[in-house]
């Protein structure tokens, strides 16, 4: 049975703007190139099993290896992306684009400025 939620405070929404959280260095090994790539994450919201994940996230500049663990639902704000998959064709994402990642999706993520993203992901838990 599915979980009901009819509180309005349990609705958000998603501002615009710089975020404050700290920065996470992507993984040096994995950065194609780049100098100081960091990630910041502001999570909005995690449903009760913890696979459902929402919120905004903002990345400097460069490029790095990804092979996603989770399938994920993108609005780019700010910048560009470019996903270039194992075989070397690419897509290009512009401020106002939408689209979709899936779970062990391998390639290359490259952020063209700084970049700052909607995301709501699922990553489904083992067991």
């Amino acid at each position: 049975m599915s979980e009901s939620v009819s509180d309005i405070t349990s609705v958000f929404g998603f501002v615009d703007e710089a975020l404050t959280e700290p920065k996470s260095i992507i993984d040096p090994a994995a950065v194609v190139f780049g100098s100081d790539v960091w990630e910041k994450t502001r999570v909005l919201y995690t449903d009760a099993a913890g696979e459902l994940t929402a919120g905004l996230w903002e990345s400097a500049p460069g490029a790095w290896k990804i092979n996603t663990p989770e399938s994920e639902y993108v609005r780019l704000l700010h910048g560009e992306i470019r996903l270039t998959d194992e075989k070397g064709a690419s897509r290009h994402f512009v401020p106002g684009d939408s689209f979709f990642v899936p779970v062990g999706f391998k390639g290359i993520w490259e952020n063209v400025g700084l970049v700052r993203k909607v995301f709501v992901s699922l990553k489904r838990k083992q067991g």
